[in-house]
């Protein structure tokens, strides 16, 4: 599909046989779920923004699962009233919070008819999708078929195709189920582990006074997967520009907190370490500074997987050793003791949601101790604290901070030998207990390591991502 001006568009037929559509709309109905909003951005723009004296009008209905996954949420309110006449907008969410004044569920023919333009018998109403495939498959083309019975199929069939209006934000794709249907192979991870490919920031959280969650659409589409395998990690980067004109490269790896569970991107928490805070880190950290001044639609490059650990299923992994000349190491675990430090705790969600949530009917356990300088610094307390009482008798949960609030339950300061024992399983002669570290150099070198060994646990028995 490629948009021109004043409502003209074309759409490039799947077999090159046959020839181009040409269409023009009075009236865009779109119809977008989680990160399709981004091609529905692109049209918008070109639409509204860059055509002013236009008389052509947009109608959104934008799906998610809560009102928090609403991405770009105030560009979309702001464009009511900028474009007021032109563009109207609705939500629906499939848990919406108390006195949500839009939809809830699934698309329906109702709210399509209410919120959408009315059927042209000249096809100057054209309605556009982008989604999880089976939001429009089971969705939007059944009452599109019914609503809009002048469309040909074709108009309701997705590609990936490029656009000369594309921005930094997305290629645009238009959802096709028939060639989803027709033409899907096995899905490709969304990374190289060699090249960088530059990813569009499409979401930006601030989870404490230095902890930020970004979200970045995937290259390969809203229903891509990120291909990452668990326990692996992302590497980023991005050219700092110095006063004598050269360039300078930084690059730092994360751990996502998302994997293939989530369509269409990848999200990181990562703790912005700002200039002039620490005496010995008088410029701060680069990258996740960098990160921080990004705004929506800007990108960074990305590369992956990276990593020395992939966990399989059943407690099952490996360690993929540091010199390639060395075998990897096939492990086993019943009991998975974790100990993580600040944003350390990323790597750690990674496993717990192998094991935990993706592995429902399996009896291996895992048990943590979260580290950090406060109790406002805990990361993600909500998931973790539900995750205690939905895996009950699976999970096990334990914080220790330095500087403790009154009546703090739990333990201060430094990860200590008796932490060890009370919190975590002990150490087992088969080796299955193996130990999950993650966090700040110094709590792993000074405060895990030397009281793990003093406890019987071997190298075999641990790993330090």
């Amino acid at each position: 599909m490629t948009y021109h001006k004043n409502g003209s568009f074309t759409v490039h037929p799947i077999l090159k046989k046959n020839p181009p559509q040409q269409r023009t709309a009075k009236h865009f109905g779109m119809i977008a779920g989680g990160t399709g909003i981004t091609p529905m951005l692109q049209i918008m723009h070109a639409v509204l923004r860059d055509e002013p004296n236009s008389d052509v009008t947009v109608s959104l209905i934008y799906a998610n699962q809560s009102e928090d996954d609403i991405l770009v949420r105030q560009e979309l309110e702001g464009a009511v009233e900028k474009y007021a006449g032109r563009f109207k907008l609705h939500y629906t969410v499939d848990n919406p919070p108390e006195g949500w004044k839009y939809s809830k569920g699934f698309i329906t023919k109702e709210m399509i008819q209410t919120h959408l333009p009315a059927v042209a018998s000249d096809g100057s109403t054209q309605i556009l999708m982008c989604g999880p495939p089976p939001m429009t498959k089971f969705a939007c083309l059944p009452f599109t078929n019914n609503i809009f019975a002048n469309m040909s199929a074709e108009a309701l069939v997705a590609e990936t195709l490029p656009l000369p209006i594309i921005t930094a934000i997305t290629a645009i794709a238009l959802t096709s189920i028939i060639f989803f249907l027709l033409f899907n192979t096995k899905a490709k991870p969304a990374l190289d582990p060699v090249e960088y490919t530059p990813l569009p920031l499409v979401k930006k959280e601030s989870l404490s006074h230095d902890t930020r969650r970004f979200t970045f659409a995937l290259p390969n589409g809203p229903t891509g997967l990120l291909g990452l395998p668990v326990g692996q990690h992302i590497t980023l980067k991005f050219s700092e520009s110095l006063p004598d004109g050269s360039t300078k490269n930084h690059q730092r790896s994360y751990t996502p907190t998302t994997g293939n569970d989530t369509l269409g991107t990848v999200t990181f928490v990562i703790k912005v370490y700002k200039a002039g805070v620490h005496p010995k880190f008088p410029e701060g950290g680069k990258m996740s500074q960098h990160l921080d001044s990004l705004k929506i639609g800007d990108t960074v490059d990305m590369r992956g997987p990276k990593g020395h650990m992939t966990y399989h299923k059943n407690g099952s992994f490996t360690v993929h050793p540091i010199l390639k000349k060395n075998p990897p190491q096939q492990r086993t675990a019943k009991h998975f003791g974790m100990i993580a430090g600040g944003t350390g705790i990323t790597p750690m969600l990674q496993i717990m949601h192998a094991v935990l949530r993706d592995e429902p009917n399996s009896d291996v356990t895992v048990s943590l101790i979260y580290a950090n300088q406060s109790e406002d610094d805990i990361l993600v307390r909500q998931e973790l604290e539900g995750a205690v009482e939905k895996y009950a008798g699976r999970f096990k949960l334990h914080y220790t901070v330095d500087n403790p609030p009154e009546g703090w339950k739990y333990s201060k300061g430094f990860i200590t030998k008796e932490m060890i024992q009370t919190h975590l399983p002990a150490v087992a002669s088969d080796g299955s207990t193996q130990i999950l570290m993650c966090g700040p150099p110094p709590m792993t070198k000074f405060a895990c390591l030397p009281n793990l060994e003093a406890l019987g646990f071997k190298k075999t028995d641990y790993f330090v991502f």
